[in-house]
């Protein structure tokens, strides 16, 4: 098992990004054709084909399924939608509904008096947040192997016994010892104990040293 920086990279960032288009698809979307339909909407007359009351609670909710004009037969498509209760009442008194809908493009549709409840909204602001503790978690942690302590490598990094130190040399160097917990081409972060964590900029030096291992380092502040 090899531990790679934690700090995101462009891949990363991208991933991000298409994370964030997909969760908030189906609600932009849901935006873009209720646009469509204020701006361009025809009004037809649906069958009505069955209609439900439900009371979760003592909120009456009031539901229809409906077909377009000129569907028929099993295989007619059929459209369901919650409405208020003075559209309810007409579609269950007359079997019909008027729906709006785009010229040529029936499935693109909605009923005249439809109730929206926002479920989408709030079920993608709930996504956003998760995805916004998760970015910011791995922020965190990205941050935290910089470590309060950057060096320089001044030699190659070593195996060595288990040990956790930091000590201070002559001339400006350090010596560091713990263990591995990233390591990529250009440097590695040793915990040294007592939950720090040291950030070796290898500058063109070897690192023999895999994860979870213990390693020693000679440095100077960056």
């Amino acid at each position: 098992m090899s531990g790679r920086s934690a700090r995101p990279g462009p891949g990363a960032v991208l991933a991000v990004i298409a994370v964030v288009m997909l969760v908030n698809l189906p609600l932009t979307h849901g935006w873009w054709t209720s646009w469509r339909l204020d701006r361009a909407g025809l009004e037809v007359t649906a069958e009505v084909v069955e209609t439900l009351e439900v009371a979760p609670g003592n909120e009456p909710r009031h539901w229809v399924t409906w077909t377009l004009p000129g569907a028929r037969g099993e295989q007619a498509r059929q459209w369901s939608g919650e409405v208020d209760p003075a559209t309810y009442a007409e579609a269950e008194r007359s079997g019909t509904l008027l729906v709006e809908t785009l010229p040529g493009k029936p499935q693109v549709n909605r009923p005249v008096g439809r109730v929206d409840r926002g479920v989408g909204l709030w079920t993608t602001a709930l996504a956003d947040l998760a995805l916004l503790a998760v970015v910011g978690l791995w922020w965190f942690v990205g941050r935290r192997t910089g470590g309060a302590l950057t060096l320089v490598a001044a030699s190659a990094v070593e195996r060595a016994a288990p040990a956790y130190s930091v000590e201070e040399l002559d001339a400006g160097l350090w010596l560091v010892r713990g263990e591995v917990v990233t390591f990529d081409d250009d440097e590695v972060v040793l915990d040294v104990g007592s939950g720090r964590r040291v950030r070796i900029v290898l500058d063109g030096n070897d690192n023999p040293v895999g994860y979870q291992q213990s390693a020693q380092v000679i440095g100077r502040l960056l």
